[in-house]
């Protein structure tokens, strides 16, 4: 390709400005290679450096966590506030998604509810759960799930995949170890 005019001083200090919130896309370029070697430097699309990329890498991370409760009465799911949205690179990747979700009640055992993921209005995962009167801790019974879901949505458009919960008594959800984190797998 040969050289491609970038002066690897100014290319250096480019690269190292703080920068936050900064979107790439997948038709952006990147100047990639050995910075104190200008003819060395290459130039690719980032889809482009993608492609060479074995499958089963992770492409992009999306986390949410929350730790604010709600009150939950009712067999009806119920957002509770914990989603993530992801755009996918590539109709061929995956998205990996992981939840914890927390759940206590004080009295009125047994509680029965559930907990739903969802990709925007498809369930993907439902899971039922029953709290019985143990694991007490200050009055309250809790109940703590971990959970993964590979899902194969063959789509570039944004995804937003959240939870929802019921229970059959006065069940409060989430808690300070609640959250989802979405992974973009190169398929």
């Amino acid at each position: 390709m040969g050289n491609v005019g970038v002066k690897p001083d100014t290319l250096a200090d480019g690269a190292i400005n703080e920068r936050t919130d900064t979107v790439i896309t997948a038709a952006d370029e990147i100047i990639f290679g050995d910075v104190t070697d200008s003819n060395n430097l290459k130039k690719d699309t980032v889809q482009g450096i993608l492609d060479l990329a074995p499958a089963g890498i992770i492409l992009q991370v999306v986390i949410d966590r929350e730790v604010t409760g709600i009150a939950l009465s009712s067999t009806t799911y119920t957002d509770i506030g914990l989603s993530v949205t992801i755009t996918p690179a590539s109709t061929n990747n995956k998205i990996l998604i992981y939840y914890t979700h927390d759940a206590s009640v004080n009295g009125g055992f047994p509680v029965e509810g559930g907990s739903k993921l969802l990709r925007d209005a498809t369930a993907l995962l439902t899971l039922p759960y029953e709290l019985y009167n143990q694991d007490t801790f200050n009055g309250y019974k809790a109940l703590r799930g971990s959970h993964y879901y590979l899902d194969s949505p063959a789509s570039i458009s944004a995804l937003t995949y959240k939870l929802q919960m019921n229970g059959s008594a006065n069940l409060h959800a989430l808690g300070v170890n609640t959250e989802m984190v979405a992974m973009e797998v190169k398929g």
